[in-house]
């Protein structure tokens, strides 16, 4: 979208819709009341997850969105997944499988296809 908003506002938007809508399922998520306070690493990690993948996430989106292509913004879906993998394996030990490591080739080979048009051209121009 093209639109002439600042990130912030389209941040604050696109979170306020998805807020509400998410409010309309809890009656079919909770069958039952929790009857405990999680502890305080559950509730860190909450708002951690909270701030950071929410309202930090939405924010460089859109600043990035005015900035680069919509088809390169896109890309962070693609790589995100690949990046868990990698910060699972490197700071909590999760063994990766042959099936996950074919994923993440393919996703790297996709990536280095979407790019190679711009490195080649700025290859040759470097060469010449």
């Amino acid at each position: 979208i093209n639109a002439p908003l600042a990130p912030m506002s389209q941040a604050t938007g696109s979170l306020l819709v998805s807020a509400l809508a998410s409010l309309l399922l809890v009656p079919f998520i909770y069958e039952h009341i929790p009857t405990a306070i999680p502890g305080t690493k559950t509730i860190i990690g909450f708002l951690f997850t909270l701030i950071m993948s929410s309202i930090v996430a939405m924010l460089c989106y859109f600043w990035l969105i005015k900035r680069l292509n919509a088809s390169t913004v896109s890309l962070s879906n693609v790589i995100t997944p690949v990046l868990a993998l990698i910060l699972g394996a490197t700071l909590n030990n999760e063994q990766i499988g042959s099936h996950a490591f074919a994923g993440v080739s393919v996703v790297m080979f996709g990536i280095v296809l979407y790019f190679w048009k711009d490195w080649h051209s700025q290859y040759r121009a470097k060469k010449y």
